[in-house]
């Protein structure tokens, strides 16, 4: 259960639909082989909780996407010129999606506040971190760059500089 939750809150609902289904066949099956258990009561518990799981999934994504929303508001009405981001903790991992939405939501607000650099501390095994060689790249529409790092101080002496 708590594997579809987490699905439900870091990929797409098909992902995660699909993800329940099964948890719910599982669910049926287990009712089936086990003795003296009501197939009404089991599959309405199957599906119930399935829901509920997906449900709760979704609000954590939700949340997730809110949050963004939340810190380029903030940057765009301070006016931040240098921004660094703790992403060793975040609830949602980087991919096509949210870059996608960063570059077409997220990226404009910081061109608007007059961003100048942007760093991401991200945890151990991120690719092209500027430890393990990479390079800071203008995403998108930005007029700034951005870089990602495994060492915070690293980040913040690039952005200093």
């Amino acid at each position: 259960m708590l594997a579809l939750y987490t699905v439900a809150s870091v990929r797409p609902v098909r992902v995660a639909v699909g993800c329940a289904v099964c948890m719910t066949g599982v669910w049926v099956y287990a009712g089936i082989v086990t003795d003296h258990s009501s197939m009404a009561s089991v599959v309405l518990q199957g599906l119930l909780y399935s829901s509920v799981l997906l449900w709760f999934g979704h609000l954590a994504r939700r949340s997730a996407a809110l949050t963004r929303h939340l810190r380029a508001e903030q940057a765009e009405r301070a006016g931040a010129p240098l921004l660094l981001i703790d992403a060793t903790d975040f609830g949602h991992r980087f991919g096509e999606g949210v870059m996608a939405w960063r570059d077409q939501h997220i990226i404009p607000r910081y061109n608007a506040s007059g961003t100048r650099r942007f760093a991401f501390h991200v945890p151990e095994g991120f690719p092209d971190t500027r430890e393990a060689g990479g390079q800071p790249v203008i995403d998108g529409s930005a007029t700034f760059p951005t870089a990602w790092f495994t060492h915070r101080q690293h980040a913040l002496d690039w952005l200093s500089e």
